[in-house]
């Protein structure tokens, strides 16, 4: 669809994973230039403003106020919109308004930022020319038994997310799933002063550096090696 004219621009902003030096230039500018930043936590988010000296009004982004939001950009208004870390819609909120905003007519456009998928890839020294992000396993123990299972079957590297409360139930599922001698990183709080990078191989997961060192950091991203 065309934009039309007359309307704010949406911009979908990458934040840091953890250092705050790592905000691009680009970003700090269409911050600035926003109206209204949405996002995921503000109180999280007005830390790193306040450290750019950032002065744009930053309140929740709540996907049920779509319609609101869209009538601020129709009016005018330039909206950033953030999540805690790395780039909105990519396993975090957001989808709901970048979608609502292409299907009005409003421009949308991207200040790249740290992935920690792409992060970790490169990270992983893996095979990275074919990959898939499956994000979050599921919780319940039918979706769980899929979800594995899919990640099993598939014929390329393999990046997920996982909390620090989740980690040890998916490494043990990984080690029950996958061949003994398939490699994996496992990448703490990226970024961060209490960065935590460790690979080695399935067979490694359940051992005592794998199961209980890690578990202090998070979030995490794991890689897993091309079957």
């Amino acid at each position: 669809m065309k934009n039309r004219a007359g309307t704010g621009t949406l911009y979908v902003v990458g934040t840091p994973l953890g250092d705050p030096e790592d905000i691009t230039m680009r970003a700090l500018s269409c911050l600035r230039r926003a109206q209204l930043i949405l996002a995921e936590h503000p109180n999280h988010t007005n830390q790193l403003l306040a450290l750019h000296n950032v002065a744009t009004p930053c309140i929740r982004y709540t996907p049920t106020e779509t319609e609101r939001y869209i009538e601020l950009l129709e009016a005018g208004n330039n909206i950033a919109l953030v999540s805690d870390a790395g780039v909105p819609g990519i396993a975090d909120p957001g989808t709901a308004l970048v979608d609502a905003a292409w299907s009005s007519g409003v421009s949308v456009d991207v200040a790249s930022g740290i992935s920690a998928v792409t992060s970790a890839l490169a990270l992983s020294g893996l095979f990275t020319h074919r990959f898939q992000f499956f994000g979050f396993p599921p919780r319940k123990s039918a979706d769980r038994s899929e979800f594995f299972k899919e990640i099993a079957d598939y014929n390329g590297t393999i990046v997920i997310y996982e909390t620090k409360r989740g980690l040890r139930s998916t490494l043990r599922d990984l080690s029950r799933r996958l061949e003994p001698n398939r490699r994996i990183l496992l990448a703490g709080g990226i970024t961060t002063a209490r960065a935590s990078y460790m690979r080695g191989t399935v067979a490694d997961i359940n051992s005592h550096d794998y199961l209980d060192v890690p578990v202090r950091y998070g979030p995490f991203t794991v890689v897993i090696e091309q079957g």
